[in-house]
């Protein structure tokens, strides 16, 4: 049970659970998914007590409109890799070009929020509701529309922090993508480093590299397989709501 591990957690050492981390974990691909199956199944015992709903966006993107487009205020997520791609020192990921790739921006996810919270607390359902929180069907993006995108605003708008030639793929081969991150990442990393050392300076593209690796590692759980989101709460939601509000909070972001 989820509590169980939580309280586990308090008392095990960290090197004892990096050594269970697979075997507590499975079957879900890393923690990252793990840790937000757990929390639902925590707001899913308190859902009896108080009033409680499920906002389940998929990957979560910089802002579409508000406070303005483009705004985001960490590096997480694919924002901080299309940054990473854009300085040329990401060039390769595992991926299924052909698969849609859900990004939904930060502004959408908190109106979604809002707006199944206001759902919630008029007393329209007394049931704990999970609203999936994804890119419409209608407006599909596919990964391999993102890499066409990430390849040619590089060159539109170069970095003024440029530190190797630009240029992103998707391969469906792990052996491929850790050739080219080892050929165009890793040796380009360690080479500049050492000239930073030999000028008295602080080496910093190892350590960025490796920061960057476990983004990858995450994000390539979503970007391998092509997934399908329930939207009826979506659209019942929108029913619920009156046509102003609607528009606003949720509608135009198809």
């Amino acid at each position: 049970m989820p509590d169980k591990i939580i309280e586990a957690c308090d008392w095990i050492k960290d090197d004892f659970i990096d050594l269970l981390n697979d075997k507590i974990i499975h079957p879900k691909p890393n923690t990252y998914t793990y840790t937000k199956a757990i929390a639902e199944y925590l707001v899913y015992q308190e859902s009896f007590r108080i009033p409680c709903v499920i906002v389940r966006p998929s990957i979560v993107g910089a802002s579409w409109l508000e406070p303005f487009p483009g705004w985001l205020d960490n590096y997480n997520g694919p924002t901080g890799l299309y940054v990473a791609h854009n300085m040329g020192v990401l060039h390769c990921m595992v991926g299924n070009k052909e698969a849609a790739a859900d990004i939904i921006p930060v502004d959408v996810v908190i109106n979604m929020m809002l707006a199944s919270a206001w759902f919630r607390g008029t007393g329209k359902t007394q049931k704990l509701n999970v609203f999936n929180c994804t890119s419409d069907r209608s407006n599909r993006v596919t990964w391999d529309m993102i890499q066409s995108y990430c390849n040619k605003i590089s060159v539109k708008y170069p970095s003024k922090n440029l530190f190797y030639l630009p240029y992103f793929r998707f391969t469906t081969s792990r052996l491929v993508r850790n050739i080219a991150c080892f050929l165009e990442q890793l040796v380009p990393a360690y080479f500049a480093d050492f000239v930073l050392k030999a000028l008295n300076r602080r080496p910093i593209f190892v350590k960025i590299q490796k920061k960057l690796q476990k983004a990858i590692n995450v994000l390539e759980t979503f970007t391998r397989m092509h997934l399908e989101f329930s939207t009826d709460n979506y659209l019942m939601l929108l029913n619920e709501m009156n046509s102003d509000d609607s528009q606003v909070m949720l509608n135009n972001y198809k």
